[in-house]
């Protein structure tokens, strides 16, 4: 219990440190963070781990969002968590940082760029496969995406994830994300 919460506090801090980064934008004469609700699926890559665990797995995130996104590269950070249950039950929570960058910008609508790296929690628990292993992996993602109303996004990703029980969680994702709140400082 002890490491969730201090994973989520990483989570929380790194997700602030981000958002006051997109905010230091010398345009803007007030300072805040956006914060993202981020829903989706993802589908394996690799057949093994499509065969044992299904075809697609749930993604809930919460991630730093910039409602206009920048011409130029700018800080990104996300915490996510991929719960799939089949023959084991894996549960696996990355916390990334990156670059996004935004092009096309109009009042509708606004395509952007993402990526980003970062650690991984992963527990994996299977009495068929006799498999307990807790481990800190690697995760790295890339993303195209659209904005909607300076509200809505979708975005289609891929993400690499470090083995983890003799298995790869790679996959292709589709995810909806809603913005939620902001702080200002």
């Amino acid at each position: 219990m002890r490491f969730f919460r201090l994973f989520g506090v990483s989570v929380l801090v790194l997700l602030l440190i981000g958002s006051v980064a997109l905010a230091q934008d010398e345009q803007q004469t007030e300072k805040k963070a956006s914060f993202a609700l981020t829903v989706g699926k993802i589908y394996p890559t690799n057949s093994r781990t499509s065969d044992d665990f299904g075809g697609s797995w749930t993604r809930f995130g919460l991630t730093s969002f910039d409602p206009v996104k920048p011409n130029n590269w700018r800080l990104s950070v996300e915490g996510s968590a991929y719960r799939l249950n089949g023959e084991g039950r894996v549960r696996i929570y990355p916390i990334t940082a990156g670059v996004i960058r935004g092009w096309n910008l109009n009042s509708k609508t606004q395509t952007y760029v993402a990526l980003r790296t970062g650690p991984y929690w992963g527990s994996f628990d299977s009495d068929t496969l006799g498999i307990d292993e807790n481990k800190i992996g690697l995760n790295t993602n890339a993303a195209v995406g659209m904005v909607f109303k300076k509200k809505i996004y979708a975005e289609v990703r891929y993400d690499f994830f470090s083995e983890i029980g003799g298995y790869r969680f790679d996959g292709v994702s589709v995810s909806v994300g809603l913005h939620l709140f902001d702080v200002k400082f």
